[in-house]
C-alpha cells in the first residue's frame, strides 16, 4: 500500500513540473520570497532596450511639459489591469489576470526594475505584453518586433497576447499617427519619430491603498490623496505604432 502511495506522490509531482513547463515559463532557478511563491531572477544586465525607467533617472532627460487635457483612465488599462494610480498588488494581480510567469530584476536604487513578461502564442504574430515595477514607477508596455534582449526566454507565452491587443480606449500597436492622436488627443511633446504624453494630477487613495499603507505603517495615518505623474509614449516605425509604454510615477 505504501508504495502505492508513493508511486502516485510522484506522479504527480512530475505531472505538476510538466504543467508548468507547458505554460511557457522558464525553469525557475530562485525563489527570494519577495514575490510570494513567484520565481524571480536578477539579471546584472540592462539589455532591455524597451525600459523607460533607466532613461527617466538620468539627469540629461528634457523637460516635458505637461498637457491641459484630463486623461483617461482607459488608455492606462489593458486585460483589465491598470497603472492608473499604483496597482498595490503587484505583481500578484498581473500573474492572476495573466497566468503565472518569473518576476526578472535588473539595476539597483533609482535605475532598479522588477519585470514581468508575456509573448504571444503564435511567434510569428510577435507581440510582447511586459508589466515593470520601479522604485517610484508602475508601467506596461505593449511592443511588437524589436531588438533582442536578455531574459526573454522568460517571456510566457499567452493567447491574450496579440498585436491587435487593445486598451479599452482603442490604443495599440498598428495604429497610425492620426489614429493614435485620435485616441489621445494633442501630445505633450515630440521626441524623433514618438509621441510623448504626460499629465500630472491629483488622485485619491482608493480604500485597497489606505488598508495597504496602514499595514505597512500603522503608526502613521495615510493621506487621502497623492500626486501622479501620468505618461504614454508611442514609437512609430513605417508610419506604424510599434511600441506603446503607460505608466503611473509617484515620484
Amino acid at each position: 500500500m505504501r508504495v502505492v502511495v508513493i508511486g502516485l506522490v510522484v506522479c504527480l509531482i512530475v505531472f505538476a513540473w510538466h504543467g508548468d513547463s507547458a505554460s511557457g515559463a522558464a525553469a525557475c532557478d530562485h525563489y527570494s520570497g519577495e514575490y510570494g511563491s513567484l520565481c524571480d531572477s536578477y539579471l546584472h544586465d540592462n539589455s532591455d532596450w524597451w525600459s523607460e525607467i533607466p532613461d527617466e533617472a538620468a539627469a540629461a532627460q528634457p523637460t516635458v511639459k505637461f498637457t491641459k487635457s484630463e486623461p483617461q483612465s482607459g488608455n492606462f488599462r489593458i486585460l483589465g489591469l491598470s497603472v492608473w494610480g499604483i496597482m498595490v498588488h503587484w505583481p500578484q494581480a498581473v500573474v492572476h489576470a495573466l497566468g503565472r510567469a518569473n518576476i526578472v530584476e535588473r539595476g539597483d536604487a533609482s535605475v532598479g526594475r522588477a519585470q514581468v513578461c508575456y509573448e504571444s502564442a503564435e511567434a510569428s504574430d510577435g507581440a510582447k505584453l511586459i508589466f515593470e515595477q520601479g522604485e517610484c514607477a508602475q508601467g506596461f508596455y505593449l511592443i511588437r518586433d524589436g531588438e533582442p534582449f536578455v531574459g526573454s526566454d522568460r517571456c510566457v507565452p499567452s493567447a491574450l497576447v496579440t498585436r491587435k491587443l487593445r486598451t479599452p480606449t482603442g490604443l495599440g500597436i498598428g495604429l497610425t499617427r492620426a489614429e493614435v492622436v485620435k485616441v489621445l488627443g494633442r501630445p505633450s511633446g515630440r521626441k524623433g519619430d514618438s509621441l510623448i504624453y504626460s499629465y500630472r494630477i491629483k488622485m485619491k487613495k482608493t480604500k485597497e491603498q489606505i488598508e495597504a499603507e496602514h499595514h505597512d505603517a500603522p503608526e502613521f495615518t495615510p493621506d487621502l490623496e497623492y500626486e501622479d505623474d501620468l505618461s504614454i509614449l508611442i514609437r512609430f516605425r513605417n508610419g506604424r505604432a510599434w511600441y506603446i509604454y503607460a505608466a503611473s510615477n509617484t515620484c
